[in-house]
């Protein structure tokens, strides 16, 4: 988990110093950005949710020391383009990119870490507990379906924030 969390301090990072920048100079690209970010949701809850999860042998991996289970979650994290399209979509919604100080940054990375440990403990008890119902079908189909929606959900949030922004400006 200290892995995953850093890989999204890591994005976080790179979203609040490169999007302050492109904020100024761009405004109008970030409502194609978030169009883009919205659709790509969309088309990842497509996936899921007509997914024919097969048949999959959820085995317990080999014990890893820390430092493999650390980087294993740090590489997952950046390797998952899902991270960043987060960060790009949301931190122009919420805060004014332009006027982020340290403090403010270092607030943030905090408070990110905070929240995704106390979001992830309960994720990782419970896979722990979910291998046996895992290796079901049925199972599968019914937690991807369950994923596309949220995560359709999402995106739609995302452009319905687009939209509104471009209603703004017209």
């Amino acid at each position: 988990m200290t892995g995953l969390a850093l890989g999204d301090v890591s994005y976080l990072c790179v979203a609040v110093a490169g999007l302050a920048v492109i904020a100024k100079l761009f405004a109008s690209v970030f409502i194609v950005i978030k169009c883009l970010s919205g659709l790509y949701l969309l088309y990842i809850a497509y996936s899921f949710g007509t997914s024919r999860a097969g048949l999959a042998k959820v085995q317990s991996t080999r014990e890893r020391s820390r430092f493999r289970a650390f980087a294993s979650g740090y590489a997952i994290t950046l390797s998952n383009p899902k991270t960043i399209v987060f960060y790009l979509a949301l931190l122009p919604s919420v805060l004014d990119l332009g006027r982020v100080d340290a403090a403010e940054w270092a607030a943030l990375s905090i408070l990110t870490v905070l929240i995704l440990f106390a979001v992830l403990t309960p994720y990782a008890v419970l896979a722990n507990r979910a291998r046996a119902m895992m290796a079901r079908p049925a199972a599968l189909v019914r937690l991807n379906r369950l994923a596309a929606g949220i995560i359709a959900t999402a995106g739609g949030v995302i452009l319905g924030e687009a939209a509104r922004q471009v209603f703004r400006r017209v």
